[in-house]
């Protein structure tokens, strides 16, 4: 297993063993962060550990209640690692459900997570926050 790999599997663990904190203490410092275009979380390029909490992470924990993120496989080359798996959990505010496939694409620096880059089914996340 590659060092960029046991990395990146480490991040998910930790974020489904609950621990957040130490799953955010491998992000570097300056990390960069998309979200997919289109979907509720995307405002470009985030930068830095505080703008992913901001713009990502806290508005999770608001908006879902049950929120998930299931790595099923892993492709990785050098410092690049590619994660496919599922998103899934429900909607606070309207109580319906959300399943969604994602593909992450991660580079990683000198043992932290320097990128990150979503592609998930923005339909499928928008479906949950529609009214009606």
């Amino acid at each position: 297993m590659s060092d960029a790999l046991d990395v990146v599997q480490r991040f998910y663990t930790l974020l489904g063993s609950g621990d957040a904190a130490a799953a955010l203490a491998l992000l570097d410092a300056d990390i960069e962060w998309t979200e997919a275009p289109n979907t509720p979380y995307y405002a470009g390029t985030m930068r830095g550990v505080d703008a992913v909490v901001a713009g990502l992470f806290q508005p999770l924990g608001r908006d879902f209640a049950d929120f998930a993120t299931t790595p099923h496989d892993f492709v990785s080359e050098g410092d690049r690692v590619v994660s496919f798996g599922t998103y899934a959990g429900t909607a606070r505010q309207s109580g319906r459900k959300m399943s969604a496939p994602f593909v992450h694409v991660w580079t990683v620096v000198d043992g932290r997570l320097k990128r990150f880059q979503q592609y998930t089914d923005s339909a499928a996340w928008n479906s949950v926050f529609a009214r009606g």
